[in-house]
């Protein structure tokens, strides 16, 4: 019963005895697990942001532009402006032409008047040619007795398109300062002078 336990011995010391320093270690096995950058495996492609938002959003409502008004639009003539009023009533000595030396009678625009043409219409007037021109300017000084200042000044111009129910005479009523009171398509002005078409609404000393 002994010899096992000796044979027991020598079989655990027969391995150790023929380890030494010399003889090699086994190397590590290469690991079969799979590797995580396998190059083999491909994402899913990400689409561009901006080509996916081109894809999705709607299209934008076509825009109908306002046509614009033609360049050739007429536009109202305009009156005669408080400062060319000023102008005229501080100039119109120089610029104008009297047709009347002395003070004549009016029953409308005071008791005595005097009237002033510009150069054209004056010849225009003095040959008693009818229509007048274009901007023909006509000024009346009103005066309350022979002797007496100047109280008004009546002003019409010719203004091409203003009132071609009327001739398109523009008309004002202003102070010797040129401060006007009333201008424009005068009511009580238009009625008065209508009674004279046949001389292009005219009266001359009157």
């Amino acid at each position: 019963m002994k010899k096992p336990v000796l044979l027991s011995a020598f079989l655990l010391i027969l391995p150790l005895s023929h380890c030494s320093a010399d003889t090699p270690m086994p190397t590590a096995l290469p690991s079969t697990a799979p590797s995580t950058t396998d190059t083999d495996t491909v994402a899913p492609e990400t689409p561009d942001s901006a080509t996916a938002q081109d894809a999705t959003a709607p299209e934008a409502p076509a825009t109908t532009d306002t046509p614009a008004p033609p360049a050739n639009t007429p536009t109202a003539p305009a009156e005669m402006t408080d400062e060319e009023l000023k102008t005229l009533a501080a100039n119109y000595t120089e610029s104008l032409k009297a047709i009347n030396t002395e003070l004549e009678p009016s029953s409308i625009h005071g008791a005595r008047v005097k009237t002033f043409l510009d150069p054209t219409a004056f010849d225009a007037y003095q040959a008693q040619r009818f229509p007048y021109a274009a901007n023909t300017v006509s000024l009346k000084e009103s005066h309350a007795s022979d002797s007496g200042p100047i109280s008004r000044l009546y002003v019409m111009k010719k203004i091409p398109g203003y009132d071609t129910a009327n001739n398109d005479w523009f008309y004002a009523v202003m102070s010797t300062a040129g401060v006007a009171s009333q201008k424009g398509k005068v009511q009580f002005c238009i009625a008065c002078h209508a009674g004279n078409k046949d001389k292009d609404y005219l009266f001359g000393f009157r």
